[in-house]
């Protein structure tokens, strides 16, 4: 092999090395601030969560769950179907045969709409009259 010929392919396998931590670099770097920010939004719901009297789960479940921008709960939360879905599974308990309509406590529900006015509050409109459709109870704790 000639000199010319070793340089240009070490020279190609230098770049093709540089390349190569140039990209996961930058990938690393944008997961580190979505991270960032996923902890950050997720430490605001669970004051918004704990200023409501309301219990909050761990702030990692949080993160994990819900990440940067709201996960399927913004995904979804305008959506005729997923909304039916909410309605089916929580006010008839129909898991199992002989399941009957059920009224929901109201904690419950707050809940859900603190996560929208978190992390996509330009749907907390629509949720909001979603919410004012709802038969639901006030209940008391009897801890």
């Amino acid at each position: 092999m000639s000199r010319d010929t070793e340089h240009r392919m070490m020279s190609t396998g230098l770049a093709i090395v540089l390349g190569t931590l140039l990209v996961w670099g930058v990938v690393v770097f944008r997961q580190h601030a979505q991270t960032d920010a996923a902890k950050a939004r997720a430490e605001q719901l669970v004051g918004a969560l704990r200023s409501a009297d309301l219990s909050a789960p761990p702030q990692g479940t949080i993160v994990r769950l819900l990440g940067v921008d709201g996960g399927a709960v913004c995904a979804t939360s305008g959506s005729d179907v997923a909304r039916g879905l909410l309605k089916l599974s929580l006010f008839v308990n129909a898991g199992s045969p002989g399941g009957r309509p059920v009224l929901l406590s109201s904690a419950l529900l707050k809940g859900g709409e603190l996560i929208v006015r978190t992390y996509c509050p330009e749907q907390l409109a629509s949720y909001q009259q979603f919410l004012s459709e709802l038969r639901y109870q006030t209940t008391v704790d009897s801890s």
